[in-house]
């Protein structure tokens, strides 16, 4: 039982400790005891809930780099991040406008992996993770990070022209191969 020291206004302060993070708790409360020292019981009141908010900085995304520019698209690009024990990942992967351009849930590693295809040159993708307990409830939130893709390669040059002059000198030389030719059956004898 709780006696508050003002009965005009309960309070009750609990240690900060006694809480974990990203957890719903409930609670209510009921009258015990009467200002006259008669012990009672009201009945319970509306319960209440609150929720702890989630841990900051247990969750980090290390692949690829926050900030990395020229990030390949011609193989499936790699994601990862850091453990945290007992968790399954939610992964997000969107473009500058918000659109969803992958996503993954339920993951059960520190791993996700984005189709080639699906990246396009030249792009600021942004991406994060939030990692959940058995019950779903959100136990980490990393921070969002981004990366700029390459930029579309050149197309190769196309091979040089030939040079007219090089097709003047092939015909030149055609025609004095069949002149030749031409003259030897005609001087040759049987």
């Amino acid at each position: 039982y709780y006696k508050p020291s003002n009965p005009g206004t309960p309070t009750l302060l609990v240690p900060g400790n006694t809480f974990d993070s990203g957890q719903t708790y409930y609670w209510r409360v009921r009258a015990h005891y009467a200002e006259t020292g008669e012990v009672i019981r009201s009945p319970w009141s509306q319960t209440w809930s609150f929720s702890v908010a989630p841990k900051a900085g247990i969750l980090s995304l290390t692949a690829p780099d926050n900030g990395a520019t020229g990030v390949g698209t011609t193989a499936a690009l790699g994601f990862t991040w850091t453990n945290v024990p007992d968790a399954t990942y939610d992964f997000s992967l969107t473009d500058s406008d918000g659109a969803v351009v992958a996503s993954g849930t339920g993951l059960t590693s520190e791993s996700f992996s984005v189709s080639a295809s699906d990246l396009a040159y030249d792009t600021t993708y942004f991406w994060t993770v939030t990692a959940k307990d058995a019950s779903g409830n959100v136990v980490a939130t990393s921070a969002t990070s981004t990366f700029t893709t390459e930029s579309e390669p050149a197309a190769p040059p196309a091979p040089p022209a030939t040079p007219s002059w090089v097709w003047v000198v092939i015909a030149i030389g055609a025609i004095l191969v069949i002149v030749t030719l031409v003259l030897i059956f005609r001087t040759r004898r049987v």
